[in-house]
C-alpha cells in the first residue's frame, strides 16, 4: 500500500499551476495511491532515488521510501533549447 505526501514546496508548487491541469495532476495521483509507482508510470531518475513522472506539460518529482511515495516538486517542463 503506498502512501502519498506532499512536501510544502509541491504544495506551493501545485497551488501556483492552473486549476484545471493541477486537478487532473491530483487526479492522476490519486489513482496511484495503494499501487506500486513504478508500475502507474513512475520511473528512475538516473542513478538517483528521485522518481518521475510525466503528466501534461508538467514534470512530477517525488522519493520512494518503504510504503510511502513523497512528492518533492511539480514542475512546469521546459523546452530543449540547442545552442546554434
Amino acid at each position: 500500500m503506498t502512501e502519498i505526501t506532499y512536501t510544502s514546496k509541491a504544495k506551493d508548487d501545485l497551488a501556483r499551476i492552473h486549476w484545471r491541469t493541477r486537478e487532473r495532476i491530483i487526479s492522476m495521483l490519486a489513482g496511484i495511491y495503494g499501487k506500486n509507482p513504478v508500475k502507474v508510470g513512475f520511473k528512475q531518475v538516473s542513478d538517483t532515488e528521485l522518481m518521475k513522472l510525466y503528466v501534461e506539460d508538467h514534470v512530477i518529482l517525488g522519493k520512494v521510501e518503504e510504503r510511502q511515495l513523497s512528492i518533492i516538486t511539480v514542475q512546469k517542463r521546459q523546452p530543449i533549447r540547442i545552442p546554434e
